[in-house]
């Protein structure tokens, strides 16, 4: 991970406010109160200048596990598209960026109703962003510097496996390609990104291979039994304590299954069934994982404006509501000491 090297991008980062402290909760939970769009419009006194939106889905006010709104027709959603031609109209041309959340800076999307069904507030800004010719950039780290930070801190790779997958699972359910009884693949895929030992991405050219010669099925035979043994039992114990003993995972004919109970074709359901395993507002391991991992993201997120207005850009940045009420003091600080 990149590491703060100015003497005042530490002095910000030092009123960072952490996941779980009382000062978080207090103001997650008046903003959650609020129900609204968290707007911020930094400007320093030598730098230029940033808008900073943090998301919130309005028609779940009061659940503390939904942030994102993958409803084209969200009043939310319509509302950060006017903030959004509010900073064109108001910011020279030479001066725009975009910085979003989850990947999707490199995103094409054929509409802005499938770049809302599939990135939510990011896939929209990636659109939009394109349609206006202003650049898309990542606040986000590489997943590899992530592990690499998270190990650092004490988490073991099963574990950034764990988390890695119930999120892809909660993604794949917005996006209808959810096989809730046939997730081995998925599982495998997950480890191998994380760098488990004996995990392997199976590449293009081996898959054709595969194909043509028809040694396919074995191959997914082999990788099943691999995440059956080798995989399941771990993630199980995980996630044991909030499912208060019941395993996550199962199988179902020989074939690994989620253990969920919403109807797998609803992917917000699914998604709503699966976020307490993990969110940092919960309670277990994982959510213990996942706030490491976000202190991670959020460094990243705060350099990411930081080199941004340092070439001289005033980034529109659109991220999850939590990231942002975490580094609202440090925006505030960095801005001030600017």
């Amino acid at each position: 991970m990149e590491q703060l090297q100015d003497p005042i991008e530490q002095a910000a980062w030092s009123e960072y406010l952490h996941y779980g402290s009382e000062a978080y909760h207090a103001r997650n939970t008046a903003r959650r109160a609020l129900g609204e769009l968290t707007i911020h419009y930094y400007d320093g006194d030598d730098t230029g200048e940033a808008w900073v939106v943090g998301t919130i889905n309005n028609r779940h006010p009061n659940n503390p596990f939904v942030e994102h709104d993958y409803d084209p027709g969200s009043l939310t959603l319509q509302e950060i598209r006017q903030h959004f031609e509010t900073y064109l109209d108001q910011t020279p041309k030479n001066r725009q960026t975009i910085i979003v959340e989850g990947g999707f800076e490199s995103a094409t999307f054929s509409s802005l109703e499938t770049s809302i069904a599939q990135g939510a507030e990011a896939g929209m800004l990636s659109y939009l962003g394109r349609q206006s010719n202003v650049d898309v950039l990542s606040g986000e780290p590489t997943d590899q510097a992530v592990y690499a930070d998270m190990e650092a801190r004490g988490v073991e790779r099963l574990e950034i496996v764990a988390l890695s997958a119930i999120r892809h699972f909660g993604v794949l359910a917005r996006r209808k390609q959810l096989d809730p009884v046939d997730v081995a693949l998925d599982l495998y895929e997950v480890a191998a990104n994380v760098g488990v030992e004996g995990f392997h991405l199976v590449s293009d050219d081996e898959k054709s291979r595969l194909d043509a010669s028809g040694e396919m099925p074995q191959k997914i035979q082999e990788i099943t039994d691999r995440v059956i043994e080798d995989l399941l039992p771990n993630l199980n114990e995980t996630t044991s304590e909030v499912l208060k003993g019941n395993d996550l995972y199962n199988l179902r004919d020989g074939r690994v299954a989620i253990n969920i109970y919403s109807d797998p074709t609803d992917g917000e359901a699914v998604e709503e069934e699966l976020l307490p395993l993990w969110h940092p507002d919960s309670t277990g391991r994982l959510s213990e994982v996942w706030r490491i991992n976000a202190v991670s993201r959020d460094m990243s997120l705060f350099l990411s404006i930081v080199r941004a207005v340092n070439n001289d850009k005033n980034p529109f940045v659109v991220f999850g509501g939590p990231h942002i009420v975490c580094l609202e003091p440090v925006l505030a600080k960095y801005f001030t000491l600017q």
